[in-house]
């Protein structure tokens, strides 16, 4: 038999309730990772768990939008760099 069929799968029904207890309800995560920055991670993930579907949306949108004009921000120097070094490679 394999390995697999073996294995108890729970059945997932992408209800209110799976998505309720796997952002809320499931066991924490027992990691040992000593950093300034996992902590910084840890207390955030605790903060998003707090809240609601359309606070998340909210906040998604926002991030989003915020990561969209730093990407900008980066291609736009990366632009310039790029057409610097043409600049000086063809002198």
């Amino acid at each position: 038999m394999h390995l697999l069929s073996q294995i108890m799968i729970k059945d997932v029904t992408n209800s209110q309730k799976d998505w309720d207890d796997f952002w809320y309800n499931s066991p924490p995560i027992n990691m040992k990772i000593d950093s300034p920055a996992f902590d910084d991670y840890q207390t955030r993930l605790s903060y998003y768990q707090s809240k609601s579907t359309q606070e998340l949306i909210g906040i998604l949108k926002e991030l989003g939008f915020k990561l969209d004009q730093q990407l900008d921000t980066v291609i736009k120097q990366l632009a310039l760099v790029i057409s610097t070094i043409e600049e000086d490679s063809s002198k």
